[in-house]
């Protein structure tokens, strides 16, 4: 006589992604996005040096639900950042922004809020403005 074995086996390993609530799922990554205190880029240099920073550390989409979230007040190194990739996003920044930046200004300013005000702050030298930064 055959056991039930192989039948048994195969109720058990039911694909999981049936049992899975998107609608609760959305609303738990939102709160967890909220708890996190995320940041996001409030102004167009924010905005360019995450994209740039998003592109260097490889993290695919934005926002809530991707996997990728990334708050303009975490340290580029947190991240997943180190010296290569620095050195690497140094170069594409330099490119992006117009603006003499070194390895060291991201050791000195390693979140995107901190950056940007270092950008703005670059931009603005030896030109006659006023800088409001």
């Amino acid at each position: 006589m055959k056991s039930n074995k192989s039948s048994s086996s195969k109720s058990k390993n039911r694909d999981i992604t049936l049992l899975v609530d998107e609608t609760k799922l959305t609303a738990l990554a939102l709160k967890l996005h909220l708890e996190q205190n995320i940041v996001q880029p409030r102004n167009a240099i924010e905005a360019q040096i995450e994209y740039t920073w998003r592109a260097v550390l490889d993290l695919k989409g934005s926002g809530v639900g991707t996997g990728s979230v990334l708050s303009v007040t975490t340290s580029f190194f947190d991240m997943g950042g180190d010296s290569l990739k620095a050195g690497q996003l140094v170069n594409v920044m330099r490119k992006e922004l117009q603006c003499h930046i070194t390895v060291a200004d991201l050791f000195t300013a390693p979140t995107i809020e901190k950056m940007a005000y270092k950008v703005a702050k670059l931009k603005c030298l030896g030109k006659n403005v006023v800088c409001t930064v």
